[in-house]
């Protein structure tokens, strides 16, 4: 399994100038809480990749209809092969749901 790289989440910083030093320790404190939310939930979605991946690779690959495979590729190069936009937008939605 190759390593799963995933860009690091940051956080605009808030800079206070002017000597406002509660101010700016409470800008801190907010950003720090920030970046600890954000690097929780980079933490949780690295891992679910991971335990998805893990599962797809112990599953058993699908067989290939190849006769269906000709089939769909010689519509395609014959300009003759339809897509229903709305039963595949159907579709997509119920995979996010």
């Amino acid at each position: 399994m190759s390593d799963i790289k995933i860009p690091s989440i940051t956080t605009p910083q808030t800079t206070l100038r002017d000597g406002v030093n509660s101010k700016q320790n409470d800008a801190s404190k907010a950003s720090t809480t920030s970046s600890n939310v954000s690097s929780q939930q980079a933490s949780y979605v690295s891992n679910s990749i991971e335990q998805r991946i893990e599962r797809l690779a112990q599953e058993p690959a699908p067989k290939i209809d190849q006769a269906k495979v000709d089939r769909i590729q010689a519509a395609i190069d014959n300009g003759e092969y339809k897509i229903d936009t709305s039963t595949l937008a159907d579709k997509l939605m119920s995979e996010f749901n």
